[in-house]
């Protein structure tokens, strides 16, 4: 209240008259005058009357309460005689000073009592000073006054035919009042959507005002806003007892309940009715509704409860929103202290961060980080993992300084992958300085809990004298772990070691066990090392190759470019020579194509340039009659990536595709894995890697060729033109059943440990 002159005599009367309630007394109304009994009753004393000259004093020198004061004084025959042109005075003086109770009584003086309770000499307000006054009184929170300012607004200014009529200020004035329990709110908003042909909302809120006057006991009312609701819904037709009872029962979306259980004892009260909903249901009907109220006055079992309820949604029904809210309410159980609720609200932010991960765009990539980031926040080791993880990864949201301590904090709390990950950062310097020895550390941790990568690294630590003197033993000791594992890596290097006699005696026997160990994953080094080993070099005659390639999309025209080559030389009838390479091509892949392929871009940033890649190509296939499945795929990226580097020679390329079609008629599907199984080829484990899909290719060819009797002829249809649709081609690349979820990315650490 600002400094008014008036103020010491304002105070002075509330001194005297501290039990008073000025705003009780306000109604300007003959049947609400003060008698001397009333006052008695309200323990009014004749010392008091001094109240009335002390106010008058007061609100003549401006003070805005004692304004109001003095108003309801002559509003109800207290101290003075009854004058309600006296107190519409004082009113608008105080009004003028913005008021809110004052101009509430202008109003419902002036325009909304009956008229056998207004004097015939009372002035009559325009509708510009109406609209001006609830303005004025819909600032002091009085219900009633949001109420009829929003009428007011919506009458004058708004039709709900209109589009956007649901955001003008009179509808959410009216709403307003209405998710606060108001009746006439309720009442009036029901009419607007009726009107605007909205009838299914319109009997929502009759329902909600049903269930108010039913709470308030007022069941006359109850039972004819019911009937009401019924009849909107079904547009005229007879209720019917049963919903009826059900309309009184059930509690509705759109109303506050917060406002009417705040009446009725808060969040207990909410959460006494669910359980009661429960108990008479026999459990069959979730009283989600009534927990929502619960939950929202802060009541921790309640929100544990319908973040249950929602959670079963989300895993069972796919219903993401529910998700999100259980998400929110097993936080907010947490903060209230709720047992097990933690546990549960990591879980679920897990869960959000995950599901968005694999949905496509930059809006789901956002909302991902941002659910891992919560997860990391409520002290998820594996949130933190993946937040550090995905921070530390290439493009926009790359940034390594905020990803370690997210690792850091997982690694410490536990977490095998990120203390793999923390090492990494520690060896190579990203998101920290670089340190050797503290790496090492991390590595020894990741390892303890059975890490098999970090035993990997160890093995070659040692091997190579990595940030440790070469220890040769113990280089075997760790890899040899590493392979027990599964590791593939570390059988192949093994073999390696094994083959070289590298503080071991050499034994070829046992290389070529733990190379092939390392094949039967599909390992491509192990694979061309066992074709080096095993194979004769090629004799002079008849020779052709085997080309693949991987790549990181469908077409050279958009800007696609090859991954990865696998190329297998057949000579005289024979497999002899193999190539394999990974190529970077100077930008990441999509997770597609990681999906598809294994290929990760963390192992392509290790590979060598394309450009480099492409030169050993051009060298291995010289001379030789090229082949390919789906040839027209192949050859189209082989020009586009030789024309390059100036190399391209304009050759055709062989099509196992065509030549299966001519070799086994009727198949309905000519794709790699199902021709060579057809054909009785073996298959390797991982295909849709290059050399692996070569192996397979050249097998295949060798198998129909000698069906054939004959190679086939380059003026056949076997060597085709370029193919329609890049659709097809792919139809033709995607094995017959959907691929296993490669371990790439984040997730290739989850199953590494226990």
């Amino acid at each position: 209240m600002k400094a008014c002159p008036g103020e010491p005599y304002f105070a002075h009367a509330m001194t005297v008259c501290s039990g008073l309630d000025f705003r009780a007394i306000a109604a300007i109304s003959l049947d609400a005058r003060w008698d001397p009994e009333g006052l008695a009753a309200a323990g009014v004393r004749e010392d008091d009357l001094v109240v009335e000259p002390l106010l008058r004093r007061a609100a003549e020198l401006g003070h805005i309460e004692a304004q109001f004061s003095l108003g309801a004084l002559h509003a109800g025959g207290v101290f003075v005689d009854y004058d309600d042109l006296e107190a519409l005075r004082w009113y608008r003086k105080a009004a003028e000073q913005g008021h809110p109770e004052a101009a509430y009584q202008i109003v419902k003086y002036l325009r909304l009592d009956p008229a056998d309770h207004r004097m015939t000499h009372a002035p009559v307000l325009d509708d510009n000073e109406l609209e001006r006054l609830l303005a004025i009184a819909a600032t002091g929170h009085r219900i009633e006054a949001d109420f009829l300012h929003g009428v007011l607004l919506y009458d004058r200014h708004e039709d709900g035919r209109s589009p956007g009529f649901r955001e003008r200020p009179g509808y959410r004035s009216i709403r307003q009042a209405a998710v606060q329990a108001y009746r006439p709110a309720m009442e009036r908003l029901a009419e607007i959507h009726a009107e605007t042909g909205d009838r299914w909302s319109g009997a929502r809120w009759l329902r909600a005002a049903a269930q108010v006057a039913f709470l308030d006991a007022d069941d006359t009312a109850a039972r004819s806003l019911a009937v009401r609701s019924v009849r909107l819904d079904r547009s005229g037709s007879d209720e019917d007892e049963d919903e009826l009872t059900s309309v009184l029962s059930a509690p509705v979306v759109e109303l506050d309940w917060n406002a009417v259980f705040a009446w009725r004892g808060g969040g207990e009260a909410a959460f006494r009715m669910a359980s009661r909903v429960a108990e008479e249901t026999g459990g069959e009907s979730a009283p989600a509704g009534w927990l929502r109220f619960a939950a929202d006055f802060g009541h921790a079992t309640a929100a544990m409860a319908l973040g249950d309820l929602l959670d079963d949604e989300w895993i069972w029904e796919d219903d993401l929103d529910a998700g999100v809210e259980a998400a929110a309410l097993f936080a907010k159980a947490a903060q209230l202290g709720a047992p097990g609720a933690l546990e549960k609200a990591r879980k679920a932010a897990l869960q959000l961060g995950e599901h968005f991960e694999a949905e496509d765009g930059p809006e789901a990539e956002e909302e991902a980080q941002r659910w891992f980031e919560k997860a990391a926040a409520l002290g998820c080791p594996e949130g933190a993992y993946v937040m550090g993880w995905r921070l530390l990864q290439p493009g926009p949201r790359h940034d390594p300084v905020r990803g370690f301590p997210a690792l850091l904090a997982s690694a410490e709390a536990g977490f095998p992958a990120a203390a793999w990950e923390v090492a990494e950062c520690l060896r190579t310097g990203v998101g920290v300085a670089r340190d050797p020895a503290r790496a090492l550390a991390w590595y020894r941790r990741a390892a303890d809990h059975d890490f098999v990568a970090a035993k990997l690294h160890l093995g070659r630590a040692y091997r190579d004298g990595s940030g440790v003197e070469v220890d040769l033993g113990q280089a075997l000791s760790w890899l040899a772990l590493a392979a027990d594992g599964g590791d593939a890596d570390a059988r192949y290097g093994l073999g390696l070691i094994h083959l070289e006699g590298l503080g071991t005696p050499a034994d070829p026997e046992a290389a070529l066990r733990w190379l092939r160990a390392a094949a039967d994953d599909g390992h491509a080094p192990s694979l061309a090392k066992i074709a080096e080993l095993e194979r004769a070099p090629a004799e002079p005659g008849e020779r052709f190759v085997v080309i693949d390639f991987e790549t990181s999309g469908l077409s050279p025209n958009k800007g696609d470019r090859v991954i990865e080559v696998g190329a297998v030389e057949i000579v005289d009838g024979r497999i002899g020579r193999c190539f394999q390479s990974l190529a970077n091509p100077g930008f990441p892949v999509s997770a597609r194509i990681t999906t598809i392929t294994g290929i990760t871009n963390a192992m392509l940033a290790d590979a060598p340039p394309l450009a480099a890649v492409m030169r050993e190509v051009s060298a291995f296939i010289a001379g030789a009659t090229l082949i390919a499945h789906n040839a027209p795929f192949d050859r189209r990226f082989l020009r586009a990536e030789m024309e390059r580097l100036d190399l391209w020679d304009d050759r055709e390329v062989l099509c196992t595709l065509q030549l299966g079609k001519r070799a086994y008629p009727g198949l309905g599907s000519y794709k790699l894995a199902l021709l060579a199984e057809h054909a009785g080829v073996q298959l390797p484990d991982a295909m849709h890697r290059a050399l692996a899909d070569a192996m397979a290719t050249a097998e295949l060819f060798l198998v129909m060729r000698e069906w054939e009797g004959r190679p086939p002829s380059e003026t056949e249809p076997l060597a085709i033109a370029e193919p329609a649709a890049d659709a097809a081609l792919l139809a033709n690349t995607l094995p017959l059943t959907a691929p296993r979820q490669p371990d790439t990315g984040w997730r290739r650490w989850l199953p590494a440990f226990g």
